[in-house]
């Protein structure tokens, strides 16, 4: 019988609670500005010029914290993923 409070149930739960936000006008676009601010700081670093190391500093932590932010809904998903695996094996 499933508890609630079980981990593997709560991983499921919360995987799919991701999903479902990423699905609404406001996940959507908080993926979009992530995913844009990481190719914008791409293209930046492209430019920058080699010698600055603040601006390439800057340009590759705008990456770092969009890419990380991407990373853990990818992360929250997939566990979620496999924990629902997890219960319909075990059922």
């Amino acid at each position: 019988m499933l508890q609630a409070n079980d981990p593997v149930v709560e991983d499921a739960v919360f995987g799919k609670e991701v999903e479902q936000f990423l699905e609404t006008r406001v996940g959507a676009y908080l993926l979009r500005k992530a995913q844009d601010e990481a190719s914008e700081a791409l293209e930046a670093l492209a430019d920058v010029d080699p010698e600055d190391a603040k601006a390439i500093r800057t340009a590759q932590n705008k990456v770092k914290r969009a890419d990380s932010i991407i990373g853990w809904l990818a992360e929250a998903i997939r566990t979620g993923i496999q924990a629902t695996e997890q219960l319909r094996e075990d059922a």
